[in-house]
């Protein structure tokens, strides 16, 4: 009778250490999908910081076309001043002929 009631305890005892090992594995599951989880943020954090560094490479592209576009507008300006300065220098040479014939006619 001894006997049986040391094996039914020892029986007991496998039982809780059964048990005890399966919430050591269910601890241990638990504990790597916490780190993959880490690691899933990790990436999405990496993915957010592509992402800004892809808006502020945008933003300078557009900085940059607007640039292109004022320097295209500066040449124009730039040409039109140079027909503008040729122009005058053709009025100087006609006022000059014109003085030339004024004081021809005079004479």
């Amino acid at each position: 009778f001894v006997l049986h009631q040391q094996f039914f305890v020892l029986q007991q005892d496998f039982v809780l250490h059964q048990q005890e090992f399966v919430l050591h594995q269910q601890a241990f599951v638990l504990h790597q999908q916490d780190f993959v989880l880490q690691k899933d943020f990790a990436l999405h954090q990496q993915e957010f910081v592509l992402h800004q560094q892809a808006f502020v490479l945008h933003q300078q592209f557009f900085v940059l076309q607007q640039d292109f576009v004022l320097h295209q507008q500066e040449f124009v300006l730039h040409q039109q001043a140079f027909v503008l300065h040729q122009q005058d220098f053709v009025l100087q040479k006609d006022f000059a002929l014109h003085q030339q014939d004024f004081v021809l006619h005079q004479q």
